[in-house]
């Protein structure tokens, strides 16, 4: 039986790569868990996800992050949104390194910033940090008008990290307006104690509503997901009973209103594990729908995005056991809220350790994988489809050692962040490396 909690190959990757750099003597710490969901803004998009939009990718370039006067920057991935032509990157660990006139490498500065802003012309600002940047766990972002986002993140109790992960101690919520904090509340919670953040929901922007869901086990009432919702300046949440949630999505349709996704086993099904229920709420969260049956392909890292008019696409991967061995198969469904949901499930990359949707206009998606072509070599799969079936991939060589995250910059423009390791002697040993990747969307086959 699959244990549903069991960590994703994307972690497990990313000790791969906290140990790699240990050994050129970099890192002190881990990192953390990497997920790009899709950020769910004001209005869903005007068109819907559709089966006969293509997006290919007609180039793609590279771009080293650097701030100020071309110091080089590491950081974590943990959150990459767009807004307005400026893209936040933040997380932790984060490195930012120093040399000296000669280009001598001298020293590095450890988790001193929450992340940058790339602006549009590439160059990058810094962002500081509200808490000591090693405690924050989890960090979700939306766009909150241009050049702005509005951000929810967990800070950890002391001595947090990656391999020995330890309570929330508060729950945040933010509004950065470039790269300066606008506004920073304590989101209000006396259980905080008892969330499990590394299933936390993307977070959902409706008008002057913000939204966000955290699985939980809460003592003497059982685990389920707490819904969080700010409205009118003011914070409540709602306990949704599901028993053993292991991760949360948030998503939107005007024709549906708020949908909470939760990845738990189906009680009724015995041996189950992991599969996708989709939650409506009416006077309470009381309506459950199950979308994907879990099974012996149990469903990780969900991404939700639903769209007007009943279209939508879910996005995540499953792990597979076969005779030689275990494998991740990254999958997608479309229209998700459409008849016999199970038997249109789509293997979008039957070797992929990390699976993330770029939602472009006009309804088209394009996936980004961490496709793992060997146990020596790693490939980035940019993959479009047509008609319910994966027939297009754009394939390039995986620069990064760990886990990157993707996103949507512009109407033309997606961009992937990762980190790149140099062993070379007076190299930066590592760096967050960018890569602009140029696509168009259309409704037939090139």
């Amino acid at each position: 039986m699959f244990d549903a909690r069991k960590p994703s190959d994307r972690n497990t990757r990313r000790a791969s790569l906290t140990c790699t750099i240990l050994l050129i003597g970099v890192l002190s710490g881990c990192g953390l868990p990497a997920r790009s969901p899709v950020p769910q803004s004001v209005d869903p998009p005007a068109t819907r996800v559709s089966a006969e939009q293509q997006c290919v990718v007609q180039d793609v370039a590279e771009q080293v992050l650097t701030v100020g006067e071309a110091r080089e920057l590491y950081v974590e991935p943990a959150a990459l949104v767009a807004s307005g032509g400026d893209v936040l990157l933040a997380g932790s660990p984060n490195y930012l390194w120093t040399r000296d006139s000669g280009g001598k490498l001298l020293a590095e500065s450890q988790d001193s910033v929450f992340g940058v802003v790339v602006r549009e012309d590439g160059s990058a600002v810094l962002v500081g940090s509200p808490v000591s940047p090693q405690l924050i766990e989890v960090i979700r972002a939306v766009p909150f008008g241009p050049g702005s986002w509005a951000v929810v993140f967990a800070e950890m109790t002391s001595g947090h990290t990656f391999a020995r992960p330890g309570k929330v101690a508060r729950l945040w919520y933010g509004v950065l307006k470039g790269n300066e904090w606008d506004h920073l509340e304590e989101i209000p919670y006396a259980r905080s104690e008892d969330l499990h953040p590394r299933g936390i929901s993307d977070l959902l922007l409706r008008r002057d509503t913000v939204a966000v869901a955290i699985p939980t086990n809460l003592i003497g009432t059982g685990s389920g997901v707490v819904y969080f919702e700010r409205a009118n300046g003011a914070w409540t949440h709602e306990f949704v009973r599901a028993p053993d949630a292991v991760h949360a999505t948030l998503s939107y349709a005007p024709d549906r209103g708020v949908a909470l996704g939760i990845v738990q086993p189906a009680p009724e099904l015995e041996g189950d594990a992991n599969s996708f229920f989709l939650y409506s709420r009416g006077t309470r969260w009381d309506g459950r729908e199950m979308i994907v049956r879990g099974g012996s392909s149990p469903v990780f890292a969900p991404s939700l995005t639903l769209t007007a008019g009943g279209g939508g696409v879910l996005t995540y991967f499953s792990v597979v056991q076969a005779p030689e061995g275990g494998r991740s198969e990254g999958r997608v469904l479309l229209d998700p809220l459409g008849s016999d949901p199970q038997g249109r499930i789509m293997t979008v990359d039957s070797s992929s350790v990390g699976l993330t949707p770029v939602i472009l206009p006009p309804g088209g998606v394009l996936w980004v994988s961490d496709h793992a072509a060997s146990d020596e070599r790693r490939e980035i799969h940019f993959i479009g489809h047509v008609r319910g079936a994966a027939l297009y991939r754009h394939v390039i060589p995986n620069p990064y050692e760990g886990p990157f995250a993707a996103a949507r910059k512009s109407d033309d423009e997606v961009l992937v962040a990762g980190p790149r390791v140099d062993r070379g002697e007076g190299a930066v040993p590592l760096v967050t490396l960018l890569l602009r990747a140029r696509v168009s969307c259309r409704g037939t086959v090139p």
